[in-house]
């Protein structure tokens, strides 16, 4: 016997969250706030969520750990408005990522990812300088090029941090986002849950 179309549109609702928050639903993920503004002794700036996808982004190098095909990916930079930072720790809490890496290259005009060091807990991305006529840090007025971190899956809701360190030598800080489906992903969910409820109500008429 079939369920009613009450239960049938519960049922759904089910799945579709579900497959909203399937591991490597990369194309599912933001970042509240964004940009994360930061501000301590020694550096102020943004940090930039960019985009989210799986495997090693386009043009991405990965200079950590491995990246898998499947693994979801964060992609961020940060830019500096006051101070410097020297590097930036980045992870969630509990979860180990798989690897980390950059996206970019030594003569695009922005700050380099010279090295990943840390542990699958906080990978830490250390900037510095090749071609580009800057110091080994990302100082004021400067971003970086684009990082990233993958995971072999990410859940709703997950807090991740970022460790701030200043390239005065001042103490580092940390700062915490939170990662949630973008908005384009949850129109679409309300779209078709929207569909199945109309569905459900001409039933009931029959």
């Amino acid at each position: 016997m079939l369920p009613q179309s009450g239960a049938r549109l519960r049922i759904a609702l089910l799945l579709a969250i579900g497959l909203l928050f399937l591991p490597g639903t990369a194309s599912a993920l933001t970042m509240t706030p964004d940009p994360l503004l930061f501000s301590g002794t020694g550096a102020s700036g943004s940090i930039d969520f960019k985009f989210s996808t799986t495997g090693i982004p386009a043009g991405g190098t990965v200079l950590a750990g491995t990246v898998g095909a499947g693994d979801v990916t964060l992609v961020f930079d940060v830019t500096i408005t006051s101070g410097g930072i020297d590097s930036i720790g980045v992870g969630i809490t509990l979860t180990s990522s798989t690897g980390a890496g950059w996206i970019g290259t030594n003569s695009d005009g922005l700050v380099d990812i010279t090295t990943v060091t840390g542990t699958s807990a906080t990978r830490i991305f250390n900037f510095g300088a090749s071609t580009e006529s800057v110091n080994p840090n990302v100082n004021v007025g400067e971003t970086s090029n684009r990082f990233f971190i993958s995971y072999s899956s990410i859940s709703p809701n997950d807090v991740i941090a970022f460790m701030i360190s200043p390239s005065d030598g001042a103490s580092d800080f940390t700062r915490t986002g939170t990662l949630i489906p973008e908005p384009a992903s949850l129109m679409l969910l309300g779209s078709g849950l929207a569909g199945l409820a109309i569905r459900a109500r001409k039933g009931k008429k029959r």
